[in-house]
C-alpha cells in the first residue's frame, strides 16, 4: 500500500515506493515494443522479516511530541504485518506472470481490506480517505 498511499509515520518508505511505482509505469511504456513486460505486484502486508528487520533512528526513540501516535501506527502496522499472509503467495503469483505472454500492468494480491483503501482514495475526497487511512492507524 505504501506505493499507492501515503501512510503516517512511513514518509520515506512511502516515498521510495512512489518512485517505484512511476519508473515502473515508466519503464513498461518505453520497453514494450522490445517485446518487455514490466509488471507492478502491490502485495499489502504479507508475513516476513520486515518487522523484526526495521530500524529506527535514535531520534524516533527520544521524547518527541510524536512518540504516542509513533508507537500507536508502529504498533497496528507490526500486528498487521504479522498476521499477513505467507509469502509463498507473492512467489506463486510471480511464476504465473512470468509465464503470461501479456500481463497485466499492476497486480494487487494482498489481504482484501488491503485492495479496497487504495480504491477509497481514488473515489472518495481527499480529507475522507486520509481521515480513514489516520483511523486505522489509531490515529
Amino acid at each position: 500500500m505504501g506505493g499507492i498511499l501515503g501512510l503516517p509515520f512511513q514518509s520515506s518508505y512511502c516515498s521510495s515506493k512512489f518512485a517505484l511505482e512511476g519508473l515502473s509505469e515508466s519503464m513498461r511504456m518505453e520497453l514494450q515494443r522490445f517485446g518487455v513486460n514490466v509488471v507492478l505486484i502491490d502485495p499489502g502486508d504479507f508475513n516476513t522479516n520486515i518487522t523484526q528487520n526495521r530500524l529506527y533512528l535514535d531520534s524516533c526513540m527520544t521524547d518527541s511530541p510524536y512518540r504516542a501516535e509513533f508507537d500507536k501506527a508502529m504498533s497496528i502496522m507490526r500486528r498487521s504485518e504479522n498476521r499477513g499472509p505467507s509469502p509463498e503467495i507473492i512467489a506463486r503469483l510471480v511464476g504465473r506472470i512470468m509465464s503470461k505472454s501479456s500481463p497485466r500492468v499492476r497486480y494487487h494480491p494482498g489481504p482484501m481490506s488491503q485492495r479496497i483503501i487504495p480504491l477509497l482514495k481514488k473515489w472518495l475526497p481527499a480529507r475522507v480517505s486520509e481521515k480513514l487511512i489516520m483511523m486505522n492507524y489509531g490515529l
